[in-house]
């Protein structure tokens, strides 16, 4: 049997095990997004998409909550449905 490996679980061992500065590539990241985040602010937009390096920035709330690499349409950040 193939025993599954969670991203956070691969995260905290990069971190932990492998000597991967985490905290410094989330400030790196910050610091990358803050003029699109200080745009998007004074837009009062909180569901937007940021494309920098190549890659697609999706944030939610103020939050980064993925990164892609590759997309071929636009994506669309929607609203979450709730019951």
């Amino acid at each position: 049997m193939t025993i599954g490996i969670s991203d956070h679980a691969l995260l905290r061992f990069l971190s932990r095990a492998g000597g991967f500065d985490v905290e410094t590539l989330r400030t790196q990241m910050q610091t990358a997004l803050a003029r699109c985040s200080a745009a998007a602010d004074a837009l009062s937009a909180t569901r937007y998409t940021v494309k920098k390096d190549g890659m697609v920035f999706v944030i939610v709330d103020g939050v980064c909550v993925t990164v892609l690499d590759k997309i071929d349409k636009p994506y669309i950040v929607r609203e979450e449905h709730r019951p």
